[in-house]
């Protein structure tokens, strides 16, 4: 019985687990905008980290959709209508953008078409490289990686991701430790919303919610203030 590879029990095990302990746990204890953009919030509040986390955030939510697009859910080769094929990228991108449409029903809809669109650029990307890799080793009369492009790609993308918010954007710009380090669910669940409200703040829109936000974030970080001290550059 394969345990690894696209089709492997342990491979489809780890990946559920995944998805339904930290994902869907983290979704389902943070159902008020307000208190879940806070919590992310208080991690980010230096305008530099601010605009590095609105570039690469996305980027990482849409390289790790195109990695969870090499797996088919359960190991199954199943296809929407029309040949779309099922991955745990369709059930991550379909869980983020029911999430964010109960979470606010005015803003999460038009992130929802974003994701959407993340979710099938990945994928048009992983069948484009597939049809490439087949044909050459078809051409060439072996057999090779059936996505070695898309896989360094999507990798390349999560390696400066990580580095460009964990140095320059927490380590140099806001001197706070990253959001995950206290909540890795909260994090992966809300911080690609946070960081599209990024951009609707900067524009001058809801700011009603800002200001909420903003109110929240002021005591979040005095309660941080309080249990960690001089551990935080903004307690200073």
């Amino acid at each position: 019985m394969e345990l690894f590879g696209k089709r492997g029990l342990l491979t489809n095990f780890i990946v559920i687990m995944l998805i339904a302990v930290v994902l869907l746990r983290a979704m389902w204890s943070n159902r008020n905008l307000s208190e879940a953009l806070a919590f992310y919030g208080a991690y980010h509040q230096d305008p530099v980290n601010q605009a590095i986390h609105f570039v690469f955030v996305p980027l990482l939510l849409w390289s790790f959709l195109g990695f969870f697009a090499h797996i088919p859910v359960l190991g199954q080769e199943w296809s929407l209508p029309g040949g779309h094929p099922v991955s745990y990228a369709s059930v991550i991108a379909l869980a983020y953008i029911c999430f964010y449409c109960l979470l606010d029903p005015i803003t999460g809809p038009l992130y929802s078409l974003v994701i959407a669109g993340m979710y099938l650029s990945a994928v048009q990307i992983l069948q484009a490289d597939r049809r490439t890799a087949t044909k050459r080793a078809k051409d060439e009369d072996h057999s090779g990686s059936s996505a070695s492009y898309a896989w360094r790609l999507f990798a390349l993308v999560q390696v400066l991701g990580w580095y460009m918010q964990l140095h320059p954007g927490h380590a140099v710009f806001e001197g706070v430790k990253p959001a995950l380090l206290d909540s890795l669910g909260q994090s992966f669940s809300v911080a690609p919303l946070f960081a599209f409200y990024e951009g609707v703040w900067a524009a001058g829109l809801r700011s009603d919610l800002r200001d909420q936000t903003a109110s929240l974030v002021a005591l979040q970080r005095a309660e941080m203030c309080k249990t960690a001290g001089a551990a935080f550059r903004f307690c200073s």
